[in-house]
């Protein structure tokens, strides 16, 4: 065989190889960072990638209540959810939806088959003063 001859190495369930990314949301614009976890989540940052193949990293993104909007998204972005009945569309404006659930905001991937999978490698870390508000365990028995 020739020195010159190469072929394409094609990624499978066995030669994935998935490594830990930890991703500091703090003054990140939502979208910008939404991009960038899902170009490592879809694995498109190996040399290896190979679209039909579920070949991402796991992520965990800390300090997500403290992403940043551009211009007025702020207040005027608006996020869906719909349960699928009648009535059962439910509207929130970004302000409330960061308050209330800080690590749902940077959770948008790209929607493919595979989606749920690379949901499952997304982990939000808690805010610290969630965890300070928290009492210990030994504190909260009679």
């Amino acid at each position: 065989m020739s020195k010159l001859h190469f072929t394409t190495k094609h990624a499978n369930a066995a030669t994935v190889k998935r490594d830990w990314y930890v991703v500091d949301g703090t003054n990140q614009t939502v979208g910008r960072l939404c991009a960038k976890i899902a170009a490592v989540l879809r694995g498109k940052n190996k040399a290896y990638y190979t679209p039909h193949v579920d070949c991402g990293d796991y992520i965990i993104v800390i300090n997500a209540d403290k992403v940043v909007f551009s211009g007025n998204k702020m207040e005027e972005k608006i996020y869906i959810n719909y349960s699928g009945y009648p009535g059962g569309k439910k509207e929130e404006i970004a302000k409330d939806l960061l308050k209330r659930r800080p690590e749902a905001v940077p959770d948008h991937h790209h929607r493919s088959p595979r989606r749920p999978r690379q949901s499952e490698r997304v982990r939000t870390a808690e805010p610290t003063d969630r965890l300070q508000r928290v009492a210990p365990a030994a504190d909260r028995r009679p």
